[in-house]
C-alpha cells in the first residue's frame, strides 16, 4: 500500500500506485487483514480502466485515476 488516508484516526482509504498494472497487487492478501477498511484502491495510468475484484471478502478496485478523482471534489 503506497498511501494510506485516515480519517477520525482510523484507516479510511488504502491506495495502491502501479503504471500500467492492471493486476490487484499481491500485497492486498496481506492488507485485507489488517485494515478493516470496506475497499482498497489500485490506480493505474491507464484511461477509462475501471474494474472491481473480491479479496479476501473484501473489494478491491482497479481504476485509472480519471476514473477515481471524479469522485472527489
Amino acid at each position: 500500500i503506497d498511501f494510506l488516508v485516515v480519517k477520525d484516526g482510523k484507516p479510511w482509504l488504502p491506495i495502491e500506485a502501479k503504471l500500467n498494472d492492471t493486476t490487484p497487487s499481491s500485497s492486498f492478501k496481506s492488507f485485507t487483514k489488517f485494515l478493516n477498511t470496506t475497499a482498497f484502491y489500485q490506480i493505474v495510468n491507464k484511461p477509462n480502466h475501471l474494474k472491481k475484484k473480491t479479496i479476501q471478502g473484501k473489494t478491491v478496485v482497479v481504476a485509472s485515476a480519471s476514473q477515481f478523482f471524479r469522485h472527489f471534489p
